[in-house]
Parts: structure tokens; C-alpha cells; sequence
């Protein structure tokens, strides 16, 4: 019977473990976060669909890559200009950026071009309702 009561007691304390596990857990999950991203800038010779063209790249890639973040994060994007010739910025095509217009694009109306060899990180917090967003 001691055997039992010894056995039962430890499921229980197993279980209760699980439990303030599984909300602590839970209560990350859903609590905001700084999201960091690193991307450089860079031209390529790429094969896409059949065909060589010369494209500017994300991180090597002609397809950018995506960003996965919750209302309330921030994101932390730094973005590296290896272009030769050209200065760059990123639109956040759709974000509104209340608070960040100034990190908006495009060159020249609201921000400076990332010179070409120069760094930029843009840090800003997501307001925006869940959905695809394009940049």
C-alpha cells in the first residue's frame, strides 16, 4: 500500500512539473520578442526558370527570405549593402510603420540610401494585424 501511495505521489509531482511546464511555455510563446534578422545585398548570376539572369540577392537568394513575427514583436533587420554600384533601401510594402516612418524607403523621400559597403539595422515594432506583407 506504501508502494502505491509512493508511486501515486510521484505521478502527481510528474504531472504537476508537466503542467508549470507546458505554461510556462505557453506564457513565452506569446509574450513579445525581439526578432533578428541579417541580410546582405548582393548581385548574382542566377538560373531562374530556365533562364541566366543577373538579380540582386537576399543572403544569395533571388527570393527573399521570410520574416515570421507576431503583432508586438520587433524586428531587428540589418541589412548590408555588397551592391557595387547602387545604394539601397527596404519598403515594408502594406506596414503602415507608425513611429518608424523614417526606416520606410523609398531612396530619397523619406530615407537615405545604405551606401554601397555601409550597414543599416531596422528596428521597429510590429502593429500590424496578422497576414503576408511584402517588402
Amino acid at each position: 500500500s506504501s508502494g502505491i501511495n509512493a508511486e501515486y505521489g510521484d505521478l502527481k509531482m510528474k504531472l504537476l512539473l508537466l503542467l508549470i511546464t507546458v505554461l510556462v511555455g505557453c506564457s513565452e510563446a506569446w509574450s513579445p520578442k525581439t526578432r533578428y534578422y541579417y541580410w546582405t545585398i548582393s548581385r548574382d548570376v542566377q538560373v531562374i526558370e530556365g533562364r541566366t539572369l543577373i538579380v540582386n540577392t537576399i543572403n544569395g537568394r533571388a527570393k527573399g527570405p521570410a520574416i515570421f513575427a507576431k503583432q508586438g514583436d520587433t524586428l531587428a533587420v540589418k541589412v548590408t549593402n555588397d551592391l557595387p554600384d547602387a545604394g539601397l533601401t527596404i519598403h515594408w510594402h502594406g506596414m503602415e510603420m507608425r513611429g518608424y516612418q523614417l526606416y520606410d524607403g523609398p531612396v530619397g523621400l523619406v530615407q537615405c540610401a545604405i551606401a554601397p559597403g555601409e550597414s543599416m539595422t531596422y528596428t521597429f515594432k510590429v502593429q500590424e494585424e496578422p497576414g503576408t506583407y511584402w517588402y
